[in-house]
């Protein structure tokens, strides 16, 4: 197994590896002759992220304060998101003229969960977490037990109480959380309990996830939206972070793919937030080449591209005190 400096660089070049695929995701959706590669990518790619993102919040949190910790993350994470849903339309405004239907903007924030919906998702799943930080130590001191036979409880109650309500507002951004509330939750144990993280990185459980992932792929249709068709891509999506994680914690490869990754990794937010705006910018570079093969090559190609101009302007924000803390949030110093 590896020491916590190696850790933390895999997770963040499994986190490079997902945003990467985001935009790749977004450059094929809609095309029919890379469906197949496109439900490829969107049977794991956000799973993949929720799961990275839950050992990272399980081994930043140690033994902080509760509040202490929520706050940091808010800075983190959901002052960029707010900055970012105010300046988005304002800069796309000012290129591209017209107004700003504000009364549309903010029901894609505070209602449907629309604009940029994982970080106020991953934000609620932090607040999860904390809340199962919480029953846990409360069961703990009542039982007096240790380990899954307190951890797997508490995230019972956990999921419960944002199922419940969830239930009683119909509020979408509850119903992210519970979807993705598998992958993050697996994440935390997987953090916490070292037999869990040996038994991730065991051959035959590598095995066994490479065969249950291609059964389950050919039923998988991500444009079929269902309850059974989110339970799969959960499903695929910890068989193939299972098989990532020993790939990349566990095997060598390339030292450039590796720290391309990590670097990609470092400003996951300014490419999930800024790809779109640039793929629009990009638009008629798309058809650079000709011919199936070689078109996906080209869109792989630019996906890089995008994720590296975005992380380039993550390092220019970052220069400026304010700029940094409102656009990036203040932990992602560089």
């Amino acid at each position: 197994m590896t020491d916590r400096h190696e850790r933390i660089r895999y997770l963040d070049e499994l986190k490079g590896l997902a945003a990467f695929l985001v935009v790749l995701g977004h450059l094929v959706t809609a095309k029919q002759e890379y469906k197949g590669i496109y439900n490829f990518i969107y049977s794991f790619h956000m799973p993949l992220f929720m799961f990275v993102c839950g050992v990272t919040a399980a081994l930043s949190f140690g033994n902080k304060g509760k509040w202490n910790y929520l706050g940091k993350r808010f800075l983190n994470i959901m002052v960029p998101y707010l900055s970012w849903c105010f300046l988005i339309p304002v800069i796309s405004a000012l290129l591209q003229g017209g107004g700003i239907d504000w009364r549309e903007e903010f029901e894609s924030v505070f209602v449907t969960n629309t604009a940029y919906w994982f970080l106020p998702t991953l934000y609620g799943l932090i607040v999860s977490y904390m809340l199962y930080v919480g029953i846990k130590e409360f069961v703990r001191k009542k039982a007096g037990k240790e380990g899954l036979s307190v951890q797997l409880p508490a995230w019972c109650a956990t999921a419960a109480l944002f199922l419940i309500l969830y239930l009683l507002t119909r509020y979408q951004l509850f119903r992210d959380m519970i979807g993705y509330m598998i992958p993050f939750s697996l994440a935390v144990l997987y953090a916490e309990n070292s037999w869990v993280k040996g038994l991730f990185h065991k051959k035959h459980i590598i095995l066994l996830c490479a065969l249950c992932y291609v059964a389950l792929l050919p039923q998988f249709d991500f444009d079929h939206a269902s309850v059974g068709t989110s339970l799969r891509r959960m499903f695929l999506g910890m068989y193939m972070t299972v098989m990532l994680l020993y790939l990349f914690a566990d095997c060598k490869l390339p030292g450039v793919l590796r720290k391309t990754l990590a670097f990609w990794g470092k400003y996951t937010l300014l490419i999930y937030i800024l790809h779109a705006v640039m793929m629009r910018w990009s638009s008629p570079l798309e058809h650079m080449l000709t011919g199936r093969v070689m078109t996906f090559v080209w869109y792989c190609l630019l996906s890089g591209i995008i994720c590296s101009l975005c992380c380039i302007v993550g390092m220019g924000l970052s220069h400026v005190p304010v700029v940094r803390i409102l656009c990036l949030g203040k932990g992602n110093r560089r």
